[in-house]
C-alpha cells in the first residue's frame, strides 16, 4: 500500500513482507508542511509494523521528528515493537538536538 503525497511532499508507504509484518517507509518532506496530510495518511492498524524506514526522507524539522516519535509510539502501545533503519545525517542531527536515539529499542518521548 503507498500513500503518497503531493509532488514533492510527503508520503508514507507500507510495505507488507513474507513473514506477515509490515516495514512503514517515510518519503520526502516530513515535516510541519506535510504533517496533515502524513498523519491522515497513516494505516489504522499498527500491530503489524515492525520497522519504520526514514531513508527516503529528505527535510524534515521538530514536527517531522515528533510524527516519527508518535509512530513508533503508536507500534509500541499495539504491542509491537519497530525499529527505526535508514536514519541519515540530518535526521540524526535533529534527533541529537532533542536527545533522542531513535535506534535505540526503547520507548520514545519528547519530554
Amino acid at each position: 500500500m503507498a500513500r503518497n503525497g503531493a509532488k514533492g511532499g510527503g508520503a508514507v508507504n507500507l510495505l507488507a513482507q513474507p513473514d506477515g509484518k509490515s516495514r512503514l517507509s517515510l518519503v520526502g518532506s516530513v515535516d510541519l508542511a506535510h504533517s496533515e496530510h502524513l498523519l491522515s495518511a497513516m494505516p489504522k492498524n499498527f500491530s503489524a509494523i515492525d520497522g519504520i524506514d526514514v531513508a527516503e526522507v529528505h527535510a524534515i524539522d521538530s514536527a517531522g521528528l515528533a510524527i516519527i516519535v508518535w509512530i513508533k509510539n503508536q507500534v509500541r502501545n499495539a504491542g509491537g515493537n519497530a525499529g527505526i533503519s535508514g536514519v541519515s545525517d540530518e535526521v540524526k542531527s535533529l534527533s541529537n538536538i532533542y536527545g533522542l536515539d531513535l535506534v535505540d529499542a526503547s520507548p520514545l518521548s519528547l519530554d
